[in-house]
Parts: C-alpha cells; structure tokens; sequence
C-alpha cells in the first residue's frame, strides 16, 4: 500500500470568471468548482486514476474539515485522518484568469501530540509499504518532518519526499527512495544558480551525493528529469492552453476540467526504448536512458476516454504527466528538422565539445612550442602525433572532467571516461614512446646504409613524434582538465 502524507490539506475553490479580474470592483463567476487540494491529496488522485491503490494521511480541523472529508469520500480514495482541536481546514480560492491568480490560506497549526498521532500509526506500517511525504510543516513542533521520516524508517518503510528548504535538507540524512525538488528548490538547497537543465542534472547529481537514491526535478513547461544512479529519464510537455496550474508540480503536470472536476492529462509520456537517441536537451550515451515521445492531451474528460484508459496497450495517462506510455509511437518530424536536431544535438553535447577544444588547444600549442624551439613553423604539426603537449591526454582527460562534472563523480560514464584516460595516457609513454625511439633508430640505419650506396629499400622513412614524454602526458592531461572545467562554466 502507498501512504500519501498531507499535513496542510485543503479545499480547492475554483471560480472561473466572466471577464478580466478587475482589481477594486465587483468580479462575476461564469462557474465554480470545490475540490480536494493538498500535495499528498494530488498524488493520491493521480494513483487512484492510474489503478493504483493508495491511502490519504493528514490533518482535518472544523466544519471546513468535515467537508474536505466527504469530498474525499466522493473521490473513492481511502482516507485516515487525524483530527484537531482548534483551527479550521483551509480553502484556496483559484481565479481562473490570465494570468491564474491564487489566494491560499495558511491553515491549523499542529501541535506535539497531534505529530506523534501520525508518528505511531507510521510505525505500524509493513515494510512492503511506501510512504509520500509532500509540503511542509510551516505550523508545527521543530523536528516534525524528520520525526515522521525517522518514524517510516524504523518501520523499514520506503519513503518519497516532496518538500523544500529545511525540511528537505532534513530528509536527505534518511536515505529516501525518491526527493521530488522542481529546479528553484533544487537551487535553492545547495545555494546554487541552475539555469540549464543540464545544470539542474548536476546538481540532482550531487543530491545523491548527500544522500537521496534518486531526484526527480520537475521543470514547469520543459518538463522533468528523474535521475536513478544509472539511468535519466525525460519528460517534455507539448504546447497546451494552460486552464490551471494547481497540482501541476505534485503529481506532474495537468488541467482541470471545471464543469466536472476530471483532471485532464496535458503532457508527454515516458516511451521504454533502450538504447535510443535522445529527446531534447538530455546527454546522449547514458545506460539505459529512456527516450519520450510528447503526446498529444486527449479532448475529452477522463470518463469518456474508456479507450485510452492505463492497460490498454495505446496510451497511459491520467492526473499527472509522468506516466508510462505503451505502444505510443512518435510523430516523424520532417528530414530538415532531424537534420536540424541532429546538429543542435551536437552542439549541445558538451562531452563532446570539450573533448574537441581540448585536442585542439593541445594541437595549435604543439605548433607554436615546435616553431620556437625550431624557428620554423611546421603547420603539419595540427594534426601531427607527439610534441608538447600531448594532444591524446588533453582530448581524454577533457572528456573525463565533463564527464565528472555533468554526471557525477559516481556515475557510469565519468568511470568509462576515467579508464579510457588511463590506457590512452599510459599508452603515449610507453608503447608509442617506444615506436618512436625504434623509429629514430631505424632511420639513422637508412641513412647509414643510404650513405654506403646499399639502400635497404626504398620504403620512406618511419615517422618518429609518435608517443610523449611523461612531462607531455602530465602538461596534456592538465590542459584537457582546464579546457573540461572552463566548457561546464556556469552549468
């Protein structure tokens, strides 16, 4: 069983207006629309559609509370509240204009007891259980968000955090199966400026690092990233009018349709094909990285849609957009657009890119230290073999450091880069040296015999730069690391 953890929920009130909001005055409904709200509430509704059972934890106070309870009940999901004392469930009130305009309510505060009400029900958990814990607990005891998490671990229980700030910071020390930050949060916990997904990757990275086993960072209208220890999965969102935002974070993205209150899908899906190219902006070559095909939003509410329904092998959707998708083929782009894609692909790649700045920095310095120390400038040495510095070290030791740096230092294709480094750097002192110094020495017998009018054929002499130095190798390797930093620059 998923248990949803709610703290703060509430009654979404909706209202779609007849005309523009007009600040100051009197402002006329075309419709309005109850429904329960809350993060964990999201989540649970998104399973719920999905065929997935679940089972709402949270906080009821007052009349408000009373209500927020049957229209709970009228949803079908299984619910365990917890009630309070004081206070009043709160009500959001949603203007449907452009842009959305939100008033949101602070709600109850808890108390000591009423946190260790839901502490001792979250210890009579089953292992086999999950636990979403969503929002914060702004009104409440310190320490109330690890006690909850630490309650789920003595349990053995798997948990999924979907907070910010010091609570999030909180639950990174309990290991949680899954943290759910959008980029600003994520940003925000290590203090950090992100303002590309490929640096939002890194720094979901490096959440790992502290302690999360996997990050998945929604990204509003681009969409989302999940990142496992060894996969990376994308979500992109199709071009949508946008009628609410409300839960569009909690349980991937979605609209409203307010005459019945069926949440709509309006986003992509998750497509299972290994191996394949990727889609957008996310690094090619990563294992097992899946690709998404965007899908169009279905026209109709989720209770006339008895085709497209999850299980029937053409499409999965529901509440949210982050769902897996069968047998969902994608619309082939035209020829100049793939071409177009393919370059952008390219040029976006920074594995990729620093790996060729670095091998060309090293190229063009061989050139210009061969023509001091010659005084003669050799423009066959751009694409020549040895010489200082060493145009092999700086290529791998340039892909490593991006590597490193986009991926993380533990993952799978920083350790290729690393090993890959090492055979070609280990390689260029020792064999190729070695060739090179047979090389030398059998031209000198050419000449010698050239010299005693005994040729020993006529074969062109064997080219000597082939390997490096030690000193080349070292002064490749650190170009290449300065060329990998200075490519991953502010992201």
């Amino acid at each position: 069983m998923i248990y949803t953890v709610t703290t703060n929920p509430n009654i979404d009130y909706y209202m779609d207006l007849r005309a523009p909001l007009h600040v100051g005055g009197i402002n006329r409904s075309g419709r309005e629309l109850l429904a329960p709200g809350g993060k964990g509430i999201n989540v649970s509704l998104m399973l719920q559609t999905l065929g997935k059972p679940s089972c709402v934890l949270g906080y009821l106070a007052g009349p408000t509370g009373r209500l927020l309870e049957a229209l709970m009940k009228d949803t079908g999901c299984d619910c365990h509240w917890f009630w309070l004392q004081s206070g009043q469930t709160r009500i959001n009130t949603k203007i449907n204009t452009s842009p959305e305009t939100a008033f949101n309510a602070s709600g109850p505060a808890l108390g000591q007891a009423d946190i260790d009400a839901l502490c001792a029900f979250l210890r009579g958990l089953n292992p086999d259980d999950q636990l979403v814990v969503s929002g914060n607990l702004q009104k409440s005891p310190p320490g109330a968000f690890s006690a909850l998490l630490s309650a789920a671990q003595e349990a053995g229980v798997s948990a999924v955090v979907d907070t910010s700030g010091a609570a999030l910071r909180e639950a990174l020390a309990f290991r949680p199966l899954l943290i759910k930050p959008n980029g600003e949060e994520l940003c925000d916990l290590f203090g950090r400026q992100a303002s590309t997904p490929e640096a939002l990757l890194a720094l979901a990275r490096q959440a790992q690092t502290l302690g999360a086993r996997n990050v998945l960072v929604s990204m509003g209208a681009e969409g989302g990233i999940l990142v496992t220890r060894e996969e990376i999965y994308a979500a992109h969102i199709p071009p949508l009018d946008v009628v609410s935002t409300v839960g569009s974070g909690d349980a991937g993205r979605k609209r409203r349709c307010l005459p019945c209150s069926t949440p709509q899908h309006a986003a992509g899906y998750f497509h299972r094909r290994r191996g394949r190219q990727r889609d957008g902006w996310l690094p090619r070559g990563t294992a097992g990285h899946r690709r998404l095909f965007p899908g169009p939003a279905p026209r109709r509410c989720l209770r006339q849609c008895d085709g497209l329904q999850p299980g029937s092998g053409k499409q999965g959707y529901a509440r949210g957009c982050f769902t897996v998708s069968r047998g969902h083929s994608a619309v082939k782009p035209s020829e100049r657009k793939k071409t177009m894609q393919t370059i952008q692909d390219l040029f976006s790649n920074r594995v990729l890119l620093s790996g060729l700045i670095g091998w060309g920095a090293a190229q063009v310095l061989k050139t210009i230290i061969y023509a001091l120390m010659h005084h003669t400038v050799d423009l066959t040495r751009i694409f020549g073999d040895g010489g200082m510095p060493s145009g092999h070290s700086a290529t791998v030791c340039a892909v490593a450091t991006s590597a490193g740096i986009i991926y993380g230092l533990d993952s799978f294709p920083f350790a290729i880069s690393v090993i890959v480094a090492i055979i070609v750097m280990h390689d260029a002192m020792g064999v190729r040296l070695e060739t090179g110094k047979q090389a030398k020495l059998l031209n000198e017998f050419i000449d010698l015999f050239a010299k005693l009018e005994q040729p020993l054929s006529d074969q062109e002499k064997l080219k000597e730069l082939v390997g490096h130095t030690p000193l080349q190798v070292c002064m490749g390797g650190l170009l290449g690391i300065l060329t990998g930093v200075l490519c991953n620059l502010g992201g």
